[in-house]
């Protein structure tokens, strides 16, 4: 749990950095209601999906859920989900929380930069 409390100071810290770094620390107030406004989302989640292209290990799936349970606060249930359209990488839905982290989304976020330019 030291571990975990040690990076979450670390990331505080290089929040708090940034801030002063750029003048803007009046916005801490803001930054902590949006904070508190994801971790809203998160509280009537009744399931964890967890969206793949293959099939988790064991292991991965414990890495993926232990590193979103600061934010959910509660063990849930896990379902586990095949999507072969994402490519690689995963999605992760709690509640109105989502977080995409696949192949699929960065693909497209490359396509779009790439047609602005």
């Amino acid at each position: 749990m030291k571990a975990g409390k040690d990076q979450s100071q670390t990331v505080a810290q290089g929040l708090m950095d940034y801030l002063s770094d750029n003048k803007e620390v009046e916005l801490l107030g803001a930054v902590t209601a949006e904070l508190e406004k994801e971790l809203g989302k998160t509280k009537n989640a009744t399931e964890v999906v967890i969206t793949s292209p293959f099939s988790l290990t064991l292991s991965a799936q414990k890495t993926i859920v232990n590193s979103i349970r600061p934010f959910i606060k509660t063990d849930l249930p896990v379902i586990k989900q095949i999507d072969k359209s994402l490519l690689g990488g995963f999605t992760v839905k709690v509640g109105d929380w989502f977080l995409d982290a696949s192949l699929l989304r960065q693909l497209n976020a490359l396509k779009s930069e790439l047609i602005s330019n």
